[in-house]
């Protein structure tokens, strides 16, 4: 199983460039007391370079994620960041959860204005 792997100064370097404009945004959004730090979990998460969620779900999905001495070490490695995301995802306000159906990498065109 081939693990991707993440460009960790390209990563950190965009979480940098974003704190401020993060703080910035939660301030806009009444969240200020809102972690900037939980926020830019979710922020990493949902980048498509690097594809953070691709590698972890990657990881999550693999048939070697469990040894005989508990999970892989590199799933190991992600531990920390996935926890934290998950509290960070567990803070959010109740407005920005949703509870209901999702549908992921659905195919979709839209019907033109006429249909």
């Amino acid at each position: 199983h081939g693990v991707k792997k993440i460009d960790v100064e390209l990563l950190l370097n965009i979480v940098d460039e974003e704190r401020e404009n993060m703080e910035r945004k939660l301030r806009a959004a009444g969240l200020s007391d809102y972690p900037v730090d939980y926020a830019l979990a979710i922020f990493v998460y949902t980048l498509p370079n690097p594809a953070v969620f691709e590698v972890i779900n990657g990881l999550l999905r693999a048939p070697d994620r469990m040894t005989a001495g508990g999970i892989s070490p590199a799933l190991k490695a992600c531990m920390l960041y996935i926890k934290f995301l998950d509290v960070a995802l567990a803070a959010l306000p109740e407005r920005f959860r949703y509870q209901g159906e999702a549908f992921r990498g659905v195919k979709w065109v839209f019907p033109s204005p006429s249909d």
